[in-house]
């Protein structure tokens, strides 16, 4: 048994309340506002605004500001002639006037700019852009129907109508599976989005579509044509409209998510051949679990800024006359860059600090300071900022690794524990698997980190193969090999550190969500180096997801596995729930009732099979959460649930860890 930890043990409410943050962040008037979550109302997203330097919750509680297109959301607000945002429990459009003063804290009476959805259809919204006129909201709209299938169409609102009760919109295009980002040309004149078609993900293969916008009669597209993404297999993402009417885009045709742009203003011909804005062996775009997102903005004069991933740290970049001029942050993340007043409004984060909104205006841009490294330097100051919880003086440093395996390198993070074993024995690890797959560790501070390393644990964040940050090649490791590869990667960077010397190997756990749950399961099958594994709504059954799951995802796995029904064998031997027998470690299984990504039945089906052979286990059920705990009271005891799984099978002991834990088959035979 291990001895108590010695030094500052961060709780689990400590760490659940520092999960507040922002989400997007725009302009308004000579302001910057920005939404936050708030896991200690709910999880409920406020809009906010600075009123005399101290954040003013603009709508209080009488909404949520979260869309739930694609049941992951984003773009849930946008600002044109007037604010429209999306209402969490109706997902329906609101929109109100801005305030009249700058300092004024009245509150505003939105009125519905959308109507209800008809009968059992539930319609959702997101990702709005205003025309320059301040006339015409155009978004995507998502149509739920009663067979669980869903439309996404690209929709146009006239804001001009005084109905109370909102207004039905024009649809302009429906002619993919998918749309995201419409933005308007700076004369009005042209509109241009994205689209793209199952199989494929926004990170695979999307079209850059532009027309002509004319609000003769009703609004429309005309002379839609597909500027990128016909001719070539290519990722592109986030278009838009520079002061002289050029069009933009993210596109990873040189197998990185660089900036491009049409060779001339205007609506580009078809299939143009786009001119290089930067040439960055660096990822600019991001994968597109979240619409609305924007990592990079049009600053006067012509400039861009843009956030780029190298390494997994994220750094900014400053693009004028073709020249690039990398800057200096204290950051290691940014989520979000938005030009705001003549300058640039950020969401941004460190290793040491919790994200936050920055604010640099046009002279400090215009003007960037020169390093000795002959990067430029711009001021950032802080607009928002969410402080670490209370004494939290051991805040764990991550080290980039770069791990050797057979089939190439593979990228994690080390964050070795604040505190000591009091009996001097070497750090229990914890290997810690991002969801996704498509995605990567953030590399920011995480409470949740903080909270194991704080009680004597080593944290290993492991970007498998697949993962996000270091190219398309990197990226597309994974297809095909989904449940092989990544299972593979985490076990090879457990087996690292044990080889460092660095941690205990006799003490070794893993823990995931979502398609991260689904490594944790098969890397206790698959290898004995783990003694003990944590699946956070795991995927479990590959083939009954396919059918079950939702529109976005539903062909997702097209790739990562293999069609249907010509792989429907892969499906079955690559299921956790057909390894469940093989499972060398207990497991710690935990679940929302209202997931709609991985619907609570496959827990359901894992946990029979934990039982059926008599694999030590336990299982905990959320009442009302998704698929992610937003609340802040479960989010504490998830964490809470975990730390009693450790103590129970690992015997280890913490100050704080009371709750009693029933973990099934524990030490009896199977």
């Amino acid at each position: 048994m291990t001895g108590r930890q010695t030094g500052r043990v961060l709780s689990a409410a400590e760490a659940a309340r520092a999960a507040a943050r922002p989400t997007e962040v725009r302009a308004v008037g000579g302001e910057v506002w920005w939404s936050e979550s708030r896991p200690e109302e709910g999880g409920r997203v406020a809009l906010v605004r600075p009123v005399g330097g101290v954040p003013l919750d603009v709508l209080g509680d009488a909404f949520s500001v979260r869309s739930r297109v694609h049941e992951y959301g984003g773009g849930a607000w946008w600002v044109g002639r007037r604010i429209c945002f999306v209402d969490d429990a109706s997902q329906r459009i609101w929109m109100f006037d801005p305030p009249m003063s700058e300092r004024s804290p009245q509150r505003p009476e939105p009125r519905p700019l959308s109507r209800p959805a008809v009968g059992e259809v539930e319609s959702r919204h997101a990702d709005g852009t205003w025309s320059p006129d301040g006339r015409w909201v155009v978004c995507v709209r998502e149509t739920v129907l009663t067979n669980g299938r869903a439309r996404h169409e690209l929709v146009c609102f006239d804001t001009s109508s005084e109905d109370p009760e909102g207004v039905d919109p024009t649809v302009l295009w429906q002619s993919t599976d998918f749309v995201a980002s419409p933005a308007f040309s700076p004369d009005g004149r042209h509109l241009a989005w994205i689209g793209w078609n199952h199989p494929d993900m926004p990170w695979d293969h999307t079209f850059v579509y532009a027309g002509f916008f004319t609000a003769d009669g009703a609004p429309r597209v005309e002379d839609v044509r597909i500027v990128a993404g016909g001719a070539v297999e290519e990722s592109c993402l986030q278009p838009s409209w520079d002061e002289a009417g050029v069009l933009h885009w993210i596109s990873d045709r040189s197998g990185w998510w660089n900036l491009v742009c049409a060779p001339e203003p205007g609506l580009p011909p078809a299939e143009v051949k786009p001119v290089e804005v930067t040439a960055l062996e660096a990822e600019v775009g991001t994968p597109m679990w979240n619409l609305g997102v924007s990592r990079y903005c049009h600053l006067p004069g012509g400039r861009i800024l843009a956030a780029f991933t190298s390494g997994g740290r994220d750094s900014l970049v400053l693009v004028e006359a073709g020249r690039e001029c990398q800057i200096e942050t204290p950051w290691t993340w940014i989520g979000e860059v938005r030009e705001a007043l003549g300058g640039v409004a950020l969401i941004a984060a460190g290793h040491d600090q919790l994200p936050g909104v920055y604010f640099s205006d046009e002279s400090d841009l215009l003007r960037p300071g020169t390093t000795e490294s002959g990067r430029g330097r711009v001021g950032f100051r802080p607009l928002r900022s969410f402080r670490l919880p209370a004494d939290a003086d051991d805040v764990p440093v991550p080290e980039h690794l770069v791990v050797p395996t057979d089939e190439g390198e593979l990228h994690a993070y080390l964050y070795l524990p604040g505190t000591k074993s009091a009996d001097g024995r070497k750090p229990p690890l914890m290997i810690r698997v991002h969801g996704g797959p498509t995605s990567a560790a953030r590399l920011h501070y995480t409470p949740e980190v903080h909270f194991w390393t704080s009680r004597g644990f080593a944290v290993g964040e492991v970007d498998y193969r697949g993962s996000t940050g270091y190219g398309r090649s990197y990226r597309k490791a994974l297809e095909g090999r989904w449940c092989e590869l990544d299972v593979r990667d985490c076990v090879a960077a457990a087996e690292h550190l044990v080889e460092s010397g660095l941690v205990d190997p006799r003490r070794i756990v893993i823990r995931g969500s979502s398609a991260g749950g689904a490594t944790v399961l098969l890397a206790l099958a698959e290898s004995d180096v783990f003694a003990a594994g944590v699946a956070l709504y795991p995927v479990c059954d590959l083939l009954t997801l396919a059918s079950q799951t939702h529109e976005f995802e539903r062909s997702y796995n097209d790739r990562l596995l293999g069609p249907l029904p010509e792989c429907e064998d892969l499906y079955r031997r690559r299921s956790p729930l057909a390894r469940v027998a093989q499972i060398r470690g207990a497991v710690l299984v935990m679940q929302g009732t209202e997931d709609r990504v991985v619907p609570p039945s496959q827990v359901e089906s894992l946990v029979a099979e934990l039982e059926k052979h008599r694999i030590p286990h336990a299982v905990a059920f959320f009442e009302g959460e998704g698929h992610g705990f937003r609340h802040a009271a479960n989010r504490a005891r998830a964490l809470e649930v975990e730390a009693a799984f450790y103590c129970r099978v690992l015997g280890m002991r913490f100050s704080d860890t009371t709750i009693p834990l029933e973990v099934r088959h524990l030490g009896g035979s199977r």
